[in-house]
């Protein structure tokens, strides 16, 4: 997950205004170290269930405004609230990148129950599941692709608010 956060960052660094916002995990702190060297802004966050989680988000926010607005959906460290407050603050685009092939909302015991229940008890299912979530990842997860994919957004819309702001 990290890596193409990193390769975006060298790709736009000194042509964008580029800020991270991530928990200083062992990986987090490494990639904190590393954005910092890359000239990157950062933030490093608390749990999404520490009640300032989304105090930090928004303030932040309010004082860097993002063109472009990336999160990671499916690592169990996400928060709907990174994109509600994005949004919020006027961002209009939000690229969420998927890791897990099998997704429920954050915060939605029922859905995650639900999910669960559906797999347990159909060895079939798990396997058809689970092999469909590896060909999805070999086919669309690559380092590579991830980060082109991401970076054609990020060009659009940092052009697009290049002549938005004159």
């Amino acid at each position: 997950m990290r890596v193409h956060v990193l390769d975006l960052i060298t790709e736009y660094s000194g042509a964008a205004d580029v800020s991270v916002m991530v928990r200083p995990t062992d990986g987090g702190r490494r990639m904190l170290h590393r954005a910092a060297e890359l000239g990157a802004r950062m933030l490093r966050l608390p749990s999404p269930r520490d009640p300032r989680f989304a105090e930090l988000i928004g303030g932040f926010l309010a004082g860097h405004p993002a063109d472009v607005f990336h999160c990671h959906v499916g690592t169990r460290s996400e928060d709907r609230d990174g994109v509600r407050l994005a949004r919020l603050a006027g961002c209009r685009v939000v690229v969420q990148t998927r890791h897990l092939p099998y997704l429920v909302q954050p915060a939605d015991p029922a859905a995650l129950r639900a999910a669960i229940a559906a797999l347990f008890p159909d060895p079939r299912l798990r396997h058809s599941r689970g092999a469909a979530g590896r060909r999805r990842y070999l086919a669309e997860s690559t380092r590579e692709r991830t980060a082109a994919r991401t970076a054609d957004v990020y060009e659009r819309e940092l052009l697009a608010a290049v002549v938005r702001r004159g």
